[in-house]
């Protein structure tokens, strides 16, 4: 039985490794978030300097990996770097339930874990977060092993510490669900655990420390602060021109934020939050339903999103819960296989069984295939319309992303090397621009006070094509004139496009 299962686990694996490396090599289009560029400028600019490291928005694990990753290709590195974290994730979820309940429960998480879209869609781009979901889950695991046991295992814990301090390190709100996950272990280890949660809390204390002298040593430990204020300023207040992101008239603190606008702070976070209360409810069967050490794990996970997803939800990201949807597909799994075995007569289990998975296969075919679907579709259609653009300005002999200037997010897509100069545009605002040690000295913003004044700065740093969309009139408002056609001047020449985009030759 155990090596049925173990097959079983294997093959899981297999089909996900199949499917993920399939869709790589056949969008080829590995960077949909644009998160990942200035991450990956970071990791291009890496050097033993607390200002080069530190950043408000993103600690600096994430561009470290990046700079220590091989591969002769950015982007395709970054997306296997993800989908191998999405393959250690699973292993994880696999080995963590059986230990708790068995083959049957562990293959069902496996697969649950496997199929959800907020986690597959993780595994399937690149950028911080799919790494980060991989080491809380483990770390959070660790921690709940160590003190759920008989007796407590310090060594665990410190070992599920380090997981968690590295998520810390990977994205900030890391930081928050450690403490989540060690509020939880204490909860449900009671007086016995608190040296296994002392032990565990240490790795993150000293983490938490590693980061605040980085902050301090960088001169701008603040820079944090404003980042949280900007995330949840744009999400959950009021809208920014991105394009245009004046640091003199953001708010600087959290508290300043939520008092511009506090009414639609609040209608907001209760609109955004409300949907993440259906991650209750599995938790409250589980719960209610589950024995011993299974019905612990799932009030460990209760407690570990109760004081997580609030907070992070204060960021408006909808990966931000990513970190507990494979922790409550877990309990979800127990509690179902714990409720089945319950049964004693032999038929209705196993129809109990069946009915289980009948049920959960129409959910995630009804619901779940579709969002990867989408999302699919929509990398695929991104994929499309890059690689389109990216063939017009081959034809005219651009050679690098930075001969562009844009307002859209393409990069070239056949690209090679390490350097996001070679894949992506020039560009206006963005979160780098507000936060990111060098960025404004490698991609100084063009002046927009006139459509002149633009074209010279273009100029200037080697620009040779622009590339507008409808949104071009955000960035200056002559070039929104110059795409719509209301516009017209001698110093530039159309170069033919595809429907929605106007690709311009700067002539003069």
């Amino acid at each position: 039985m155990i090596l049925v299962n173990a097959t079983g686990a294997a093959l899981i694996s297999v089909v996900v490794l199949y499917l993920g490396v399939a869709h790589g090599a056949s969008v080829g289009y590995f960077a949909p978030l644009d998160d990942f560029w200035g991450n990956a400028f970071a990791a291009n600019n890496w050097a033993w300097s607390a200002k080069a490291q530190w950043n408000g928005f993103f600690p600096p694990g994430y561009p470290t990996l990046l700079y220590l990753l091989p591969g002769g290709r950015l982007v395709e590195s970054a997306f296997y770097l993800n989908l191998a974290s999405g393959l250690a994730l699973l292993l994880v979820v696999w080995g963590s339930t059986r230990r708790l309940s068995g083959q049957g429960a562990a293959i069902a998480a496996m697969a649950l874990v496997a199929t959800h879209p907020v986690v597959l869609t993780q595994a399937l781009t690149t950028g911080a977060d799919a790494l980060l979901v991989t080491l809380a889950v483990a770390g959070a695991l660790a921690l709940f092993h160590a003190v759920s046991g008989e007796p407590n295992r310090p060594w665990l814990a410190i070992g599920g510490g380090v997981l968690l301090a590295a998520a810390g390190w990977v994205r900030y709100h890391g930081f928050v669900f450690g403490a989540g996950a060690l509020a939880a272990a204490l909860a449900v280890g009671g007086r016995p655990a608190r040296r296994s949660v002392i032990a565990g809390a240490a790795p993150m204390a000293l983490a938490g420390l590693g980061l605040l002298a980085l902050g301090l040593a960088a001169g701008d430990l603040a820079s944090v602060q404003r980042a949280q204020a900007f995330n949840l300023y744009k999400g959950l207040v009021a809208s920014v021109n991105w394009f245009h992101l004046d640091a003199a008239n953001l708010p600087t603190s959290v508290g300043e934020a939520i008092a511009r606008d506090p009414a639609a702070f609040r209608r907001n976070y209760l609109a955004f939050s409300a949907p993440h209360l259906w991650l209750a409810l599995p938790l409250v069967v589980a719960v209610a339903v589950s024995k011993g050490r299974s019905r612990r794990f799932a009030f460990f996970v209760a407690m570990c999103s109760a004081v997580f997803v609030p907070i992070v939800n204060l960021g408006a990201s909808p990966r931000g819960v990513a970190a507990v949807v494979p922790l409550i597909l877990m309990a979800s799994s127990l509690a179902a296989v714990d409720g089945v075995r319950r049964i004693a007569a032999v038929g209705r289990r196993r129809f109990a069984s069946g009915a289980l998975v009948t049920v959960t296969t129409i959910y995630a075919g009804l619901v779940w295939l579709p969002q990867a679907q989408t999302f699919v579709a929509d990398t695929r259609a991104r994929a499309l319309v890059s690689m389109a653009i990216e063939s017009r300005l081959r034809e005219e002999h651009v050679r690098i992303g930075a001969q562009v200037f844009t307002d859209n997010d393409f990069y070239l897509v056949h690209s090679r090397g390490w350097q996001v100069a070679t894949y992506h545009p020039r560009s206006i605002g963005g979160w780098p621009s507000l936060d990111t040690f060098g960025y404004l000295e490698s991609y100084p913003e063009p002046s927009t006070s006139s459509l002149d004044r633009f074209l010279d700065d273009c100029h200037q740093v080697g620009v040779t094509h622009l590339v507008l969309t409808a949104a071009a009139g955000f960035v200056q408002p002559d070039l929104g004139r110059l795409f719509d056609g209301s516009l017209t001047t001698v110093r530039v020449a159309e170069v033919p496009a595809i429907p929605g985009v106007r690709i311009f030759r700067l002539v003069g």
